[in-house]
């Protein structure tokens, strides 16, 4: 066995520097990713949302769009055999007054005018 290696994280980051390791061959590295939250991602995840309620079916955690910076997140995901889709965007700064909580998912008087 190799060098086992712990790495904090499941973000891209985390995941990335994983899966190179991972890569190395003849069991050069032993990988341990560990992350506080119930799925990897970091902040390129989404969470379902009551579409009912809050007039879109989940809100994202944090990366929104799909800027230039992104382009060795992007061909990690290619070598791994996951493609982009399409997604629907909505763009939207307010506040649901009667929950004050505040989302980029709900129609606002700001967009409005």
């Amino acid at each position: 066995m190799g060098k086992k290696i712990a790495i904090v994280g499941a973000g891209a980051a985390g995941m990335s520097a994983a899966h190179a390791l991972s890569a190395a061959g003849d069991s050069t590295f032993s990988v341990t990713v560990i992350e506080r939250a119930n799925c990897c991602g970091g902040m390129a995840t989404s969470e379902k949302i009551d579409s009912q309620k809050f007039g879109a079916e989940f809100v994202n955690d944090g990366v929104q769009g799909a800027s230039p910076q992104f382009a060795n997140t992007y061909a990690l995901f290619d070598l791994l055999g996951f493609k982009a889709s399409e997604v629907e965007l909505q763009v939207s700064f307010g506040r649901d007054k009667e929950e004050d909580f505040w989302s980029n998912v709900f129609p606002s008087n700001v967009i409005d005018k």
